[in-house]
């Protein structure tokens, strides 16, 4: 059978428009030969759901669009959609044919749920005997917890049978369990993160998983990538198709639409005929598209041109001008020096902005100082007298302001008093370490980074850090280093030192990084572009607690607080209760670890969809 793969960008519920797209793509596929067209995750609905209050009307409209589109669509469809469950997103994979809709995750927990006996649930939403391949793996999930999620579907058509995945934990269950399906269709909802290669889709096969689910699975890996930015997630597109045995079949670029189509035969022991050569994952050059995507479709689809920016000669403002140029254009580009700037950085910021040929403004200290105010005010006062004149231009234009705040900038120099008006920070989920390989990937495109530019980068003013290395660079990625372990790997304190070292500097980050998180509250958006935000990695305001460095005495102690918090401590119970923390207060602790789980809440620090950071659906 051909299967085809429509990788098209959309706006969010403009059900209307992306209908005739899909009709339109149904057409060419059709033209093509296709047997089944499967549209992107993000497509129809956008990957989050509407609020409480819209949601009636959203579903309304979106099952009229449904219906519309059953009747209109030229071939076979999946049509992926997301609503709302208590609060979660609820991705669904619609199967339209034949003038019929098919939820099929839906018809999989049916039909798992009533297997014996039960009319085949199929057949009540119209999909036709065998339209539900099963039966599924051995195992009830209801009794065994390692069993595979019962609303895994199983379809078949034009005589290959196929799994449907939307997060990565569906496709472990496909490859871990005997499901007997010819293919995997991967709906991918997570929005690209530079630190997570399978985000990429197609993008860095080579580092990625899928090649390995395609060989362990023994089927067919159809991965198909949402394209655009939806509020600040942004998704690149990199469509695939991979043969049992590994081979790239069909591959869609990043960043750009197509439609893609793949023989897949359930019979085929390959090789293939016509293999295609996996793409090279440039990672600076990725993370910089991914930007300009996201800072463009996040203007575009509110109906927004017009950005105004402050340059002040370091990379960051420098590289955030090259950015909004790239995405937006010159012309939409309106940037300020403010009068503080001075010597080889305001020379440089004005060559920057003449080489870009952006609109620029360079006020003097008194156009910029109210009338009467003291011509030695502080650098700080005149800053935010600038950020208000920002406002006021971009008002003026109907644009936004950007800021040009990084990850390693909201991370540890956040100022609590500091007037703030941006209301996107599109480096605000990338390290500055990232940043300066970004700046030396974009200056080979074309050097308008001077080195002087290059080099103005800064280091936090941690206490200490001078000791690291005598560096600056070095100095940063240290820094970075530290904050990635503790944002993204959840590193505690003394894991940190032992990783690390310097066990002077590296409490100084960590308590930075807590004590300005009432700074960051309230801060403009970022583009999404990591496994974990700062808004994600959040600390409760006003805790008193904070972490230190262990010895490895308090860490093995420790270890037996977290066997009893689990249950699993017998120290010292031989021994008439003795052990570090007794028999009592284990079994105490036992005891409200059973109630817990009994009352279904995880103690294990469990990331299922709709919790946490692991939310593939979520915007912050």
């Amino acid at each position: 059978m051909k299967i085809g793969i429509a990788q098209i960008g959309t706006r969010a519920g403009d059900f209307a428009v992306t209908a005739e797209r899909m009709v339109e793509c149904s057409r060419v596929a059709r033209n093509q030969g296709v047997d089944l067209l499967v549209f992107p995750m993000a497509a129809l609905t956008g990957p989050a759901p509407v609020g409480y209050a819209e949601q009636e009307g959203f579903l309304l409209d979106l099952a009229d669009t449904l219906s519309s589109l059953a009747d209109r669509l030229q071939c076979p469809a999946i049509v992926p959609v997301v609503t709302d469950l208590d609060g979660d997103p609820l991705p669904e994979a619609m199967l339209l044919r034949d003038g019929r809709i098919m939820p099929l995750k839906l018809v999989a927990y049916l039909s798992h749920a009533d297997w014996a006996g039960a009319p085949h649930a199929a057949e009540v939403f119209g999909g036709g005997p065998g339209a539900f391949a099963g039966p599924r793996p051995q195992g009830d999930a209801g009794e065994d917890e390692d069993a595979p999620a019962p609303d895994l579907p199983v379809f078949e058509l034009a005589g290959a049978s196929f799994g449907v995945a939307f997060t990565y934990e569906d496709l472990d269950d496909y490859v871990d369990y005997d499901f007997g399906v010819d293919g995997i269709i991967y709906l991918g909802g997570y929005g690209y993160a530079f630190d997570d290669p399978s985000s990429a889709l197609g993008g860095d096969l080579a580092e990625n998983r899928y090649v390995s689910d395609a060989r362990d699975a023994d089927a067919w890996v159809v991965g198909v990538g949402s394209l655009g930015g939806y509020g600040t997630q942004v998704f690149t597109g990199s469509s695939f198709v991979l043969a049992p045995w590994g081979e790239l079949a069909a591959s869609a670029p990043a960043f750009e639409e197509a439609i893609i189509t793949a023989e897949i035969d359930p019979r085929s022991e390959g090789p293939l005929a016509d293999a295609l050569a996996p793409e090279v994952y440039n990672a600076p050059l990725y993370l910089w598209e991914s930007l300009v995507l996201g800072l463009h479709d996040y203007m575009d689809k509110q109906d927004l041109y017009d950005v105004a920016l402050c340059l002040d000669g370091t990379l960051q403002s420098s590289l955030l001008a090259v950015l909004a140029s790239d995405a937006l254009g010159p012309v939409n580009v309106h940037a300020m020096i403010p009068p503080t700037v001075a010597g080889e950085a305001r020379e440089g910021a004005v060559e920057l902005a003449r080489n870009l040929r952006l609109d620029l403004r360079q006020p003097s200290r008194q156009e910029v100082l109210p009338a009467g105010a003291a011509e030695a005010a502080d650098a700080r006062l005149v800053a935010d007298l600038v950020e208000v004149q920002l406002a006021a231009w971009a008002r003026s234009l109907g644009g936004i302001v950007l800021s040009p705040s990084d990850k390693t900038a909201l991370a540890l120099e956040a100022e609590a008093n500091a007037a703030h008006v941006a209301t996107l920070c599109p480096f605000g989920d990338v390290y500055r370490t990232d940043l300066l390989d970004v700046a030396r990937m974009r200056n080979t495109i074309s050097p308008v980074l001077s080195a002087a530019c290059m080099r103005s980068f800064g280091v936090p003013d941690v206490p200490g850090v001078g000791s690291v290395s005598a560096q600056p660079e070095a100095q940063l990625g240290f820094v970075d280093r530290v904050l990635r372990m503790r944002l993204e790997w959840e590193c505690d304190v003394s894991r940190l030192v032992q990783e690390q070292g310097n066990a002077d500097v590296v409490p100084q980050v960590v308590s930075r990084l807590e004590r300005l998180e009432p700074a960051r509250t309230g801060r403009a958006m970022y583009l999404m572009v990591s496994s974990k935000t700062l808004f994600d990695a959040r600390r409760p305001l006003g805790m008193a607690w904070h972490d230190r460095v262990r010895s490895a005495e308090e860490l093995g102690e420790e270890d037996d607080l977290v066997d009893a918090l689990l249950g699993m401590s017998d120290a010292g119970d031989a021994q008439g209760g003795g052990g570090s923390l007794g028999s009592e207060t284990r079994d105490m602790l036992g005891y409200l670890r059973d109630f817990g789980q009994s009352q279904g809440m995880d103690l294990g620090g469990g990331r299922d969809m709709g919790t946490e950071w692991g939310n593939p659906f979520s915007e912050n």
